[in-house]
């Protein structure tokens, strides 16, 4: 689609697949279905393979794709509420919006462990380098990356497993 997210390409391998992989095992580990866990993560960014992340109809649409798929799939209306409407709508924990169910909060951690743990950062820097300086850039990943560490991840023990990780991205973005 030529109006697709700039890195729609790289998006599912480079990240989806490794957020719903991430999500799967902090579910088994600090509860909640797995199941559910890693759908979430695996539909989270699903709109960027059809509009810009920059349009103001990329949260939206992702939502809807994600409700549509889960539906034809057969999974319950709970189901999909516990998917859509806290683990895909509140995992980027954006001021006090949290996920409140076990598969939101892994998801939202599997997001950060992804973001933490991959290139992620390093794409993002790699996208933006013919646009922005590297001080622009740094301003635009270091809320991020802190967010990922302080807000996304609900459980103290895995966070301070990521602390090297995000400790590094801090050192390399300032």
């Amino acid at each position: 689609m030529p109006h697709r997210a700039r890195w729609s390409d790289w998006i599912y391998e480079g990240h989806v697949v490794h957020v719903g992989e991430a999500s799967r095992q902090i579910a088994e580990r600090f509860g909640g279905d797995p199941d559910l866990a890693e759908a979430a993560g695996l539909l989270h960014d699903i709109a960027d393979a059809e509009i810009p992340r920059e349009d103001p109809q990329n949260e939206i649409r992702s939502l809807e794709m994600a409700r549509e798929l889960l539906a034809k799939t057969g999974f319950t209306k709970e189901e999909i509420e516990i998917v859509v409407d806290d683990a895909i709508l509140h995992h980027s924990c954006r001021g006090g919006d949290r996920p409140q169910t076990p598969e939101g909060k892994a998801m939202a951690a599997g997001d950060a462990y992804a973001h933490l743990a991959t290139d992620f950062y390093f794409v993002v820097e790699e996208g933006r380098k013919s646009f922005q300086t590297p001080q622009e850039i740094a301003e635009f990943v270091l809320p991020k990356i802190e967010r990922d560490f302080t807000n996304k991840i609900a459980f103290d023990e895995l966070r301070e497993e990521v602390r090297p990780l995000y400790e590094r991205l801090v050192a390399h973005f300032t």
